[in-house]
C-alpha cells in the first residue's frame, strides 16, 4: 500500500466521520418534517410535531452514524488490498444496522406520567400483515438451512472455515431475536394521554417502526444468506458467486420495500384508548 492510497483512505474516513457527527447532532428540519407528514398522511400540528420530530431526528442520527461506519469499514477492507474503494454492501449494511438501532432507541418507554390503556390488547398482527411478519423469519430459516447444508457437506474443512459458517448463521438468528425483542417493546409501550390526532400519530409511528424492523431483519439476515450461498460446495464457484449476488440484491430490495410499505392511517380501529392513573 503506497502513501497516496493511505492518505485517500484516511481522508474518506475523516469525511465520513465528520458527516456522521454533523447529522448526529442536527435536529430534523421543518421542510423534512412537512414532507414526511405529507407522505405518511399524518396531521401536522403543534402537538403532533413533537413525536414526529423526535422520530425523524433519531432515525437519521443512527442511520447516518452506521452508514459512516460501513463506509469506514469498506475503506479499511480496501486498504488491506492496497485500494481505495466504495464497498456498497458495507454501506447498505451499515444503513440497515443503524435503522435497527434507531428503532430500538425509539422503543424505549415514555417518561413517567399519565398513560392510556386499551380495552383490546395490542398485538403484532394489528400492525403488520402476515406476509411482512413471516418474511424476516423465512429469510433467517433459509440462512440456517444453507449453513447446515454447508457444514454437512464440508466435514473435512478446516475448523476456522466451519466456525465462520456458524458465526454467520448465528448472526442472522441474533438479528431476528433482537428485532423481536424491540418489536415487543414497540407494541406494548404505553401511550401518553393525548388527543385523537396525537394518538393516531403514535399508532402510525409504531406501525412504521415495525415495518422498518421487518425490513432491516430481511436485509441483514439476507446478507448472511447471500454470503452462505457462495460457500455451497456442490455449486461451481462462478455459479455460487452469481447466486449470492442475486440473493443479495433480492433481499436488499425486499428489505427496502418492506421498510417503506407501512400504511399510516391513524389509530388501530379495534383499540379505544382510555386514560388510566399514573
Amino acid at each position: 500500500m503506497n502513501t497516496e492510497t493511505a492518505v485517500l483512505a484516511l481522508l474518506a474516513v475523516v469525511l465520513a466521520a465528520g458527516l456522521a457527527a454533523a447529522l448526529h447532532a442536527a435536529p430534523a428540519r421543518a421542510s423534512r418534517l412537512r414532507r414526511f407528514a405529507r407522505r405518511e398522511h399524518l396531521p401536522l400540528t403543534e402537538r403532533t410535531a413533537v413525536p414526529l420530530t423526535r422520530y425523524l431526528t433519531v432515525t437519521r442520527r443512527w442511520r447516518a452514524t452506521f452508514l459512516a461506519l460501513g463506509l469506514c469499514y469498506g475503506a479499511g477492507l480496501g486498504l488491506r488490498s492496497g485500494q481505495v474503494r466504495l464497498d456498497v454492501l458495507a454501506v447498505l449494511g451499515g444503513w440497515f444496522a443503524g435503522a435497527l438501532v434507531a428503532e430500538w432507541r425509539l422503543s424505549a418507554p415514555l417518561p413517567a406520567g399519565p398513560r392510556t390503556a386499551s380495552l383490546a390488547p395490542r398485538r403484532l398482527a394489528g400492525y403488520l400483515p402476515l406476509p411482512v411478519r413471516l418474511l424476516p423469519a423465512a429469510v433467517v430459516l433459509a440462512a440456517l438451512a444453507v449453513a447446515v447444508h454447508v457444514l454437512v457437506a464440508t466435514e473435512a474443512a478446516p475448523a476456522r472455515f466451519r466456525a465462520s459458517v456458524v458465526a454467520v448463521a448465528a448472526g442472522a438468528l441474533l438479528v431476528l431475536l433482537a428485532a423481536a425483542a424491540v418489536a415487543r417493546r414497540i407494541v406494548l409501550r404505553p401511550q401518553p394521554v393525548a388527543g385523537p390526532e396525537s394518538l393516531g400519530v403514535d399508532e402510525a409511528l409504531r406501525r412504521r417502526s415495525l415495518h422498518v424492523l421487518a425490513g432491516c431483519v430481511t436485509a441483514l439476515a439476507g446478507t448472511a444468506l447471500a454470503s452462505l450461498c457462495t460457500l455451497v460446495p456442490s455449486v461451481p464457484a462462478d455459479g455460487a458467486a452469481l447466486g449470492g449476488a442475486v440473493v443479495l440484491v433480492a433481499v436488499f430490495l425486499l428489505g427496502l420495500l418492506t421498510a417503506r410499505s407501512a400504511p399510516a392511517h391513524g389509530a388501530v380501529p379495534s383499540q379505544q384508548p382510555q386514560p388510566v392513573a399514573p
